[in-house]
């Protein structure tokens, strides 16, 4: 099949084929496929032929987000009425894309997309993608301003939280709403009970430690939840310089935790802006688009709703204090682990 291919795109660049008869890729998705050199921003031409017989020319034609691939065909979207010509204009991957749409991929901010997987995205400099080896766990990629890079650290933060409270029986919203509030109640590090959570792409789980007969399900909750902060810090601080980072957006269906964004703007330090905006990553394909097909940037003048979880006062020397005990058990779980140890 690979022999006989004439022309790779991916799922979605496949939609676009079948809409405007171009085949084209944007540069963030092209990222993602392992055969874009990052620094060059172009197909990798002695890496395509490993896989396609016609190498780098059976691959899409790159294209910057919110440039226009083409126009719809008459009859490509069965039951759209339109009126005119409908440019379809690239976009880019949707965690970048809402990032974007929040105004979250610029220097000193990050944006914290709290999904299945937790994914933190960063813009970083050239020279961080090309120092940085892949011991990190770290997946690097076009940004979608012209000539950055991001940076996406993931944790099974989402799927693990979502697991624990199965578990515990509480796996309908209301329940886990009643046991989040429960959990919320006590004290930072849920009476000596530490969670250390399993690394990405490692086979090794994760653990729990100072079990006691008294610890009942806000305990076990709790800890998880701060086991998982705990790893979402430590991977912060693995994109960079943790203390130059100013400002964090949260976006997701795990943000609307309060305990968990709380816990979160207490290991930090600082208060956290929570992104309200339904469905960020649709309207930020759409600002991308009403710029290509109408010449307005409507992103400069569009922001997105907010609120902001500032720090618990009380919580904070608390977290700061039982950061060396989480780390230490941590580094018995991950004993391989070098420098950080997540993600």
């Amino acid at each position: 099949m690979w022999r006989r291919c004439t022309t790779w795109v991916g799922i979605g660049d496949y939609v676009v084929l079948r809409w405007t008869g171009e085949a084209a890729m944007s540069v963030s998705h092209a990222s993602r496929t392992g055969l874009l050199d990052l620094s060059a921003f172009a197909w990798q031409e002695e890496w395509a032929p490993e896989v396609l017989a016609r190498g780098a020319r059976a691959l899409p034609s790159l294209q910057d987000a919110g440039s226009v691939v083409g126009l719809l065909l008459p009859g490509r979207a069965p039951g759209l009425l339109t009126a005119g010509s409908v440019p379809v204009v690239s976009t880019g991957l949707d965690h970048v894309v809402g990032a974007h749409a929040a105004g979250a991929i610029r220097p000193g901010r990050v944006m914290d997309s709290l999904g299945t997987a937790e994914a933190l995205l960063a813009q970083v400099p050239p020279s961080f993608v090309v120092g940085t080896g892949p011991s990190t766990s770290i997946d690097f990629g076009a940004g979608l301003a012209p000539g950055t890079h991001i940076a996406v650290a993931g944790l099974g933060t989402g799927a693990g939280l979502g697991q624990m409270s199965r578990v515990l029986g509480a796996a309908p919203s209301r329940r886990r709403a009643t046991l989040e509030a429960s959990a919320g109640k006590l004290e930072p590090g849920a009476d000596g009970l530490v969670y250390v959570p399993p690394r990405a792409r490692s086979d090794v789980g994760g653990a729990l430690f100072g079990l006691k007969l008294a610890h009942g399900r806000e305990h076990l909750y709790r800890a998880a939840v701060e086991g998982w902060a705990y790893a979402a810090d430590d991977a912060l601080a693995a994109l960079g310089d943790r203390e130059r980072t100013n400002e964090v957006f949260c976006t997701g269906g795990g943000a609307n935790s309060q305990l968990v964004v709380q816990v979160k703007a207490a290991m930090l330090g600082r208060a956290i802006k929570r992104v309200k905006t339904p469905q960020v990553v649709a309207v930020g394909a759409a600002l991308l688009a009403s710029k290509a097909g109408f010449g307005q940037d409507l992103l400069k003048e569009w922001e997105p709703e907010c609120d902001t979880v500032p720090p618990d006062s009380s919580w904070v020397g608390s977290y700061a204090g039982l950061r060396a005990r989480f780390e230490e058990l941590a580094r018995k779980v991950h004993p391989s682990r070098k420098g950080h140890i997540y993600p």
